[in-house]
């Protein structure tokens, strides 16, 4: 009976449909939550308990989408957020992919539906793009690569701000009893300090460029955003537009959104700076330490390698322990080590759609943890 199920739903491909998610599928999508849940589905994540319209703001649109087959049953779902962005010298509706989830993950009949969601949206806009995903081995981007889809990581960047606290709580330095001991000692001992000092030490042109500014908080975007961004855009192959229209939506600076601060010159401003500043509590990676994550750097040359040092010092007054960030652009990259912060091994990837993948390279790409659900698992 099981099989014969099975086959009938295998039968059923052509006929699911993708719609947005309206109170009419509630039932339908609750049932599902309930099958993945007593499946004991590898997910971390379920689809939304009610319906609400596409919301639009600020020039994004957040649409949740599920797939219906013909009796009705939702068998997944995926999350759209659509906002103009530069590809290619162009300004273009992108999309950007998020909590993707399908049935497929757990009877093997549905596998179809994943595509299914994503070849939607792409005859929508095909220039999409997905954040996060972890590991390239994953499911949901190993299908992506099969559809012809490109797979970039974003580097990884951190910067140790009290390392007596960051030993003692980063998941790594806990592994083993003996990693235990170690963090122990050095912590105990200012060994842990010392070395911190002398592993993010930033060059003397950063410093010296980051004295002849000042970061100061953003109340209001204004036309100073719009000339940071055209000026930081003049050479990007892709990045989600930050200008003042859009930047509501990224920082509505409620008391749980991230938030900016301006980097003026000489009394000009020339650039900016995102930062969003969480305590943990048990993470697996972080343990319970206070974690700054930069969600933005833009602005002229100079305003980046300033805005990577004057970040740290924003920061530690925020009480974080440590500072991360992940930059494709090659720019920020090669900022963030002139201001003393280090390279990681990086899981945040970048997975392109083969009309964007045309213009996307990743050394000049602006896509960071603002981008889609990349604050995710850091705020």
């Amino acid at each position: 009976m099981v099989l014969a199920a099975r086959e009938a739903a295998a039968r059923h491909v052509v006929k699911v449909a993708i719609e947005p998610f309206r109170p009419q599928h509630e039932e339908a999508a609750a049932a599902f939550n309930r099958r993945m849940r007593n499946a004991g589905a590898p997910t971390a994540f379920l689809l939304p308990t009610r319906a609400k319209p596409a919301a639009a703001a600020d020039g994004v649109t957040l649409t949740q989408y599920v797939a219906v087959d013909d009796v009705g049953h939702v068998r997944g779902g995926i999350l759209c957020q659509e906002h103009p962005a530069l590809v290619g010298g162009r300004i273009e509706r992108t999309a950007n992919l998020q909590a993707p989830l399908s049935e497929g993950i757990m009877d093997r009949a549905y596998a179809f539906v994943a595509p299914q969601l994503v070849k939607h949206v792409v005859r929508r806009t095909p220039h999409v793009f997905v954040v996060g995903m972890g590991s390239a081995e994953l499911p949901f981007p190993r299908m992506l690569k099969a559809m012809g889809w490109g797979l970039h990581t974003a580097p990884f960047y951190y910067r140790l701000l009290r390392p007596s606290r960051c030993v003692r709580h980063l998941g790594p330095l806990r592994a083993t009893r003996a990693r235990r001991l170690a963090a122990r000692v050095a912590a105990a001992t200012g060994l842990a300090a010392l070395a911190g000092r002398a592993a993010h030490h930033p060059s003397a042109e950063t410093r010296r460029i980051a004295a002849g500014f000042s970061a100061e908080p953003v109340q209001r975007w204004d036309d100073w955003a719009d000339a940071a961004w055209e000026v930081f855009a003049e050479h990007l192959s892709f990045g989600v537009r930050r200008t003042r229209d859009a930047l509501p939506f990224f920082y509505p600076f409620t008391e749980r959104s991230p938030h900016a601060w301006m980097l003026t010159h000489r009394g000009a401003v020339q650039g900016w700076f995102g930062l969003a500043v969480r305590p943990m509590t048990g993470n697996a990676y972080f343990g319970d330490l206070t974690v700054a994550t930069l969600t933005d750097c833009v602005g002229t040359r100079e305003a980046v390698r300033a805005g990577m040092a004057l970040a740290v010092e924003q920061a530690a007054a925020e009480g974080a322990d440590i500072l991360v960030t992940n930059q494709q652009h090659r720019l920020l990259g090669e900022s963030c080590l002139a201001a003393g912060w280090r390279q990681g091994p990086s899981n945040f990837l970048v997975a392109t759609s083969p009309a964007l993948n045309k213009s996307f390279d990743g050394s000049t790409a602006y896509v960071t943890r603002r981008d889609g659900d990349g604050l995710t698992n850091l705020a």
